[in-house]
């Protein structure tokens, strides 16, 4: 079997170190991956409240129209306050 040359060696050594450096960074990747997706963080996030006075004995679909939410569904009605996911009506 032939002696390997010294450029071969060097590049194989060069693959060596720069095969650990990717490795490296990869587990730094994949662990801070890992920590931003499962933090208990509220930075980003915030609660918008808006408020509007609209026509009483509205039906489900002129509410939706009266609100601009095309995809308005009422979950259910006790009373006079009809209750929908993110929204609440005194009829």
């Amino acid at each position: 079997m032939a002696r390997p040359s010294a450029t071969s060696l060097k590049m194989r050594i060069f693959h060596r170190y720069l095969g650990f450096f990717l490795a490296g960074i990869m587990a730094i990747y994949a662990i801070s991956g890992i920590v931003l997706i499962f933090r208990d963080s509220d930075v980003m996030k915030r609660e918008v409240s808006y408020t509007k006075t609209i026509n009483a004995q509205l039906n489900e679909k002129a509410l939706g129209q009266a609100i601009g939410d095309k995809r308005l569904k009422i979950e259910k009605v006790n009373g006079d306050v009809a209750l929908g996911l993110a929204i609440i009506y005194k009829v």
